[in-house]
């Protein structure tokens, strides 16, 4: 049994059928979508003139033709340890029996507390999160967005390419925290600013009232904002819930090892929801191309195959005219290395015990692609080398 119809998901279930399994599998989702591509979701499907379609995983007819089940709109509620494996109540009212289970099942968008439940208030998370929003920019004039992450900078930047006036709030004192690079940091703003839109820092919502006209947003600095419409977009919390009540363990997720397995035998986590413990840092990546993996690797150890190591990290966002990338682990850096090539093309490079851990990148998709192979090697010469444009970057750096 497979909980969640997620990347992760639809990753395990189409797995197993691929190494041979030949038991049952039930893949089981709380949506009434099928499985289907998320990284959308904050960019063209709320962009695209016309109404836009939900871009599938998987052929739809390929669920049938694997003999995979797909349960869709089926909210899963309990998992529970029984005689020779599980016991899961869909809805609070049906039980279904399982040997192995896999846990796809991402997480919620956080909310402020005290921010109250009004339909101008969004959160981006879903498809009909997605449809929602979409179609309310197109009514609204002005947008405030809180979080300006990699999902409220899109938000973001798709509102304004509306014609919204935009307004992002960061708690932290400086936008775009989680991008490890301040050259990508410095650019990035300086083009949001170019398409008029304005970031306040170091403040939070203290109180937001919705009224006739709009909502009535007051700042923690006393500042207060008047908006048609606001988008929440600071994160998710991953939904350990199932995983807890199974007795499985989980510290900003649920806790698995290479293989994807849990503390609780026959019982997996993949995607969003899975953290892992990796040279004393407690991981989880909630991007695409690691959630398939995930799912991947899962469905391999269910198989009794070998695990295959999973691929290097690697983020990526569209931003205006910029491609944002971000392989590997920057933030486990010791120093960092600058390349500029020019017309506003950055990559920052972040090394560890002589080791390229990572990078940011603006607009680099060829260094990019030649990086996310070297991730983990060495450095051959010196750091400063990794700064010259005119030497390609298998000569400065070893495979690993």
């Amino acid at each position: 049994m497979i909980v969640g119809a997620s990347t992760a998901g639809a990753a395990a279930a189409y797995t197993l059928r691929a190494v041979g399994h030949e038991g049952p599998i039930t893949l089981v989702g709380a949506e009434d979508t099928a499985p289907y591509e998320r990284p959308p979701l904050s960019k063209t499907v709320l962009t695209a003139a016309e109404e836009p379609e939900a871009v599938w995983l998987l052929p739809t007819d390929t669920y049938a033709s694997r003999d995979i089940t797909l349960r869709l709109g089926a909210p899963v509620t309990s998992v529970e340890l029984a005689s020779g494996g599980f016991s899961l109540t869909i809805e609070d009212r049906e039980q279904i029996a399982a040997d192995v289970v896999v846990l796809a099942t991402g997480g919620r968008a956080r909310r402020p507390a005290g921010l109250p439940e009004d339909p101008r208030i969004h959160v981006l998370r879903t498809w009909a999160d997605a449809r929602a929003l979409r179609a309310h920019m197109r009514t609204a004039h002005r947008a405030l967005v809180l979080g300006s992450g990699l999902i409220g900078a899109e938000c973001a930047a798709s509102a304004s390419a509306q014609g919204l006036d935009v307004e992002v709030l960061e708690m932290q004192t400086t936008p775009f925290p989680s991008i490890a690079s301040r050259a990508v940091r410095t650019t990035l703003l300086r083009t949001f600013a170019e398409h008029g839109v304005r970031f306040r820092t170091g403040v939070t919502v203290n109180n937001c009232t919705p009224t006739d006209d709009g909502l009535v947003v007051q700042l923690s600095d006393g500042t207060v904002l008047e908006v048609d419409l606001l988008v929440v977009g600071i994160g998710i919390e991953p939904a350990t819930e199932l995983a807890e009540r199974a007795g499985a363990a989980t510290e900003r997720g649920v806790l698995v090892d290479e293989s994807m397995r849990t503390s609780v035998p026959g019982l997996y986590a993949a995607g969003d929801v899975a953290s892992r413990r990796l040279g004393g840092r407690l991981i989880r990546h909630e991007h695409f191309a690691s959630a398939q993996a995930q799912g991947e690797a899962a469905a391999r150890a269910i198989a009794g195959l070998e695990p295959v190591p999973l691929p290097t990290p690697w983020a990526w966002s569209d931003q205006f005219s910029h491609r944002l990338e971000v392989p590997g682990e920057p933030d486990a850096a010791d120093y960092t290395r600058l390349r500029q090539p020019g017309d506003g093309q950055i990559v920052e490079f972040s090394i560890a015990d002589s080791r390229l851990v990572g990078l940011t990148a603006l607009d680099q998709p060829r260094v990019v692609r030649e990086a996310r192979r070297l991730i983990g090697g060495r450095l051959r010469g010196s750091a400063n080398d990794l700064e010259r444009t005119d030497v390609p970057l298998k000569q400065l750096v070893d495979a690993p």
